[in-house]
């Protein structure tokens, strides 16, 4: 069972599922809306986003950081990276610059 530090209609919360992703952020209407970052799994290690919300999705600028330290920053829309972005490659120190376009 979920745990929900408070439900109002837009404010910062803490939300805790029971596969260990855990939320810090803006919510409005049971949803993630607004500023917010996602952390992936259980313990020290794990994956996370922080950036833009709407409606429960990922949608504006956002930094999603994975397990081994690789990270993308860009836009997303719907969930999707959609649009210019970097991808940041820690084994190599190398950084990809890319633009996606999901077609619907």
């Amino acid at each position: 069972m979920p745990v929900v530090s408070r439900i109002v209609n837009f404010c910062c919360i803490l939300f805790s599922s029971g596969n260990g992703d855990r939320y810090e952020g803006e919510w409005r209407n049971n949803v993630r809306h607004g500023m917010g970052k996602k952390f992936y799994g259980k313990g020290s290690i794990e994956a996370s986003y922080n950036g833009s919300w709407a409606d429960g999705m990922r949608s504006g600028l956002g930094i999603l950081t994975l397990v081994n330290g690789d990270r993308f920053e860009g836009h997303w829309i719907d969930d999707k990276k959609e649009g210019p972005g970097r991808f940041f490659y820690r084994a190599t120190n190398k950084v990809h610059i890319c633009f996606f376009r999901f077609i619907y």
